[in-house]
């Protein structure tokens, strides 16, 4: 009888942990798209036991939500790990003693790989739109197909819709940043990835992963977009880039 890959690990996992070697945190991470998110989940998961594990990228993100938001709070705070997208509501009703986490990407560089994977990944819920309709990535950056396109960072921290932000956009970056600031205990960059995971393993007890591999990687996208394109993903994505550069700077990094 063949045993699943997923079997094995979870038996290793409740070895290390009837051993005593188990992360001394809980963790609740909100999963950015195209921000090396399944990368860090994979590394996460194999220090948390599945039934610990509530993830909301397990079927659609806001059907999960609301799945986990009907839980009483006993059944919430038995999890030791909440990840994935949408992650950031369900921040107050995870056990208090989470470690609260999140991870960006410049905003640009999250901007055109989100445009690539979409492209060339047909399961991807814009797939069929930039196919059918033959969408550019400046089509794709200039007409409103998503609200994870313009602007995403200060909309879901803030809690302004786009026209909201748009209209009151210093208010709308002010209100992120002491969000973010206020309300995570990390905040990660993309660029700076592999040293954040490991300070963090080192923090919570886990066990550092071997090699950088990837998950979720955007193989098509080029190693070079024209500068004039990059500049009008700039402009769509101002409030972004703003907020970005100000959380770099809050955390003693210099921006990109």
């Amino acid at each position: 009888m063949k045993v699943s890959a997923r079997v094995v690990t979870e038996v290793r996992k409740q070895a290390r942990w009837l051993a005593g070697k188990r992360p001394t945190r809980k963790i609740v991470y909100d999963h950015l798209p195209k921000c090396g998110g399944m990368s860090f989940i994979a590394i996460l998961k194999r220090n948390y036991l599945y039934q610990h594990t509530f993830d909301t990228n397990r079927g659609n993100p806001l059907d999960r939500v609301a799945r986990f938001q009907a839980m009483k709070e006993k059944q919430r705070h038995r999890f030791h790990l909440v990840v994935g997208h949408q992650a950031f509501q369900v921040l107050d009703l995870c056990d208090p003693a989470c470690l609260k986490v999140t991870v960006l990407r410049d905003p640009v560089e999250r901007l055109i790989s989100h445009y690539f994977f979409a492209r060339e990944t047909p399961y991807h819920y814009l797939y069929e739109t930039i196919q059918h309709q033959k969408l550019t990535l400046l089509d794709y950056a200039k007409i409103e197909v998503s609200n994870e396109l313009n602007n995403w960072y200060t909309t879901h921290f803030s809690g302004m819709d786009h026209s909201q932000a748009m209209k009151h956009p210093a208010e709308a970056v002010s209100r992120a940043a002491e969000v973010l600031t206020g309300r995570f205990d990390r905040i990660g960059f993309l660029d700076q990835l592999d040293s954040f995971i490991q300070d963090l393993c080192h923090d919570c007890g886990l066990t550092s992963p071997e090699g950088g591999e990837r998950a979720n990687v955007t193989k098509s996208k080029p190693d070079h977009v024209d500068p004039r394109e990059r500049e009008v993903l700039r402009e769509r994505n101002a409030l972004d880039v703003e907020l970005y550069e100000i959380l770099r700077k809050r955390n003693g990094m210099s921006s990109q």
